[in-house]
């Protein structure tokens, strides 16, 4: 086979390949999950209630059996996502359900509550500053 007919050839496939890895590409950061907006319709100075979900097997390709996360939307229906417009300067009312089974935390730093009011969460109704996972089922996929 001719040296030119060999280079016309890779070139060929180098270009398949590009363009597959460009389309994957484009493919992939247009495919974003939709954005739940809780600034529409917001009275300044009310909190915000977020609501979100797991869910252990959503069912969904290219991994059905893989937990996925839900919002509830100010309308009341679940979205599938975990992307939030929320406005600033505004208290959140986080509200989490978990379903999915739990298993201890490797590193208890990450069981500590930061980032509220007084430092603490409730959990199962109850105040608590430490998710003690060693302790129960410990933590699932939140």
């Amino acid at each position: 086979m001719a040296r030119s007919i060999k280079i016309t050839i890779v070139s060929v496939v180098i270009a398949i390949a590009a363009g597959l890895a460009a389309y994957t590409a484009v493919a992939f950061v247009a495919s974003n999950p939709p954005t739940v907006d809780f600034t529409s319709g917001h009275v300044a100075g009310q909190p915000v209630n977020l609501t979100v979900q797991t869910v252990g097997a959503y069912g969904h390709a290219p991994h059905p059996s893989w937990v996925t996360y839900m919002t509830e939307a100010p309308s009341g229906q679940w979205v599938h996502t975990t992307l939030w417009q929320l406005p600033a300067h505004t208290r959140i009312n986080v509200t989490i359900y978990q379903f999915d089974s739990g298993s201890p935390l490797r590193n208890q730093q990450v069981g500590r509550v930061t980032g509220t009011i007084g430092g603490a969460m409730l959990l199962n109704g109850k105040p608590t500053k430490v998710i003690n996972s060693n302790v129960g089922a410990g933590v699932g996929h939140t």
